[in-house]
């Protein structure tokens, strides 16, 4: 009898309700704990200052765009009325690039920090500019590449024409030397009674 109440016990504690009813309780202790040891109200102020500061931020523009080019004046002008500090940088003359070949005295071709990325109100941002010098450089940069990959291409085909010719001779040469070749066959001796013939190829 003792045996039978014990099991019906470790079916009650083991059934799906009894277990979900504990993890309820020890859920809402946690809670309760929780709601003691913090205090609601700072963490509500944290929240909404943190809120009213990702609302306040200012995403960079984009003044640098390909088939969208800016001038210096532009740019500044831009990030001034969007409340944003702004720092100019020259573009140096290491820093040309076959790229930049097409670009125009004074236009916008980089930030810091970048195009879309967010920041305070009244942050600083350094526009990076273009002057001549730098795109007559990034000029010479390019028809000095164009002309590397024309030598070679060059030197490519000069190669192939090459092992063309030497392929072409030595396909005449095989030809022409099975075409002259004779064979004559002059009588010679007996030997052991079957006449040896000689064959000389010329």
């Amino acid at each position: 009898m003792a045996g039978k109440k014990q099991s019906s016990q470790n079916k009650r504690i083991g059934s799906d309700s009894t277990k979900s009813r504990i993890l309820e309780w020890l859920g809402g202790s946690l809670i309760s704990y929780l709601l003691d040891q913090v205090d609601f109200e700072k963490l509500v102020q944290m929240i909404l200052i943190a809120f009213k500061e990702r609302k306040s931020l200012i995403s960079i523009p984009e003044l640098y765009l390909k088939d969208f080019p800016l001038t210096l004046e532009q740019a500044i002008d831009n990030l001034s009325q969007n409340g944003l500090q702004v720092m100019t940088s020259e573009m140096q003359l290491f820093e040309a690039e076959p790229q930049y070949r097409f670009c125009f005295d004074g236009q916008v071709v980089a930030t810091s920090p970048k195009a879309r990325q967010k920041v305070k109100p009244g942050e600083q941002v350094i526009v990076k500019y273009i002057t001549t010098p730098v795109i007559e450089e990034s000029k010479r940069l390019y028809e000095e590449a164009e002309a590397r990959k024309t030598e070679k291409e060059a030197e490519r085909k000069e190669k192939l024409n090459s092992v063309k010719t030497c392929a072409t001779d030595c396909v005449h040469k095989i030809i022409h030397h099975k075409s002259d070749t004779k064979i004559d066959i002059t009588e010679g001796e007996y030997v052991n009674g079957i006449e040896r013939k000689e064959c000389d190829l010329q």
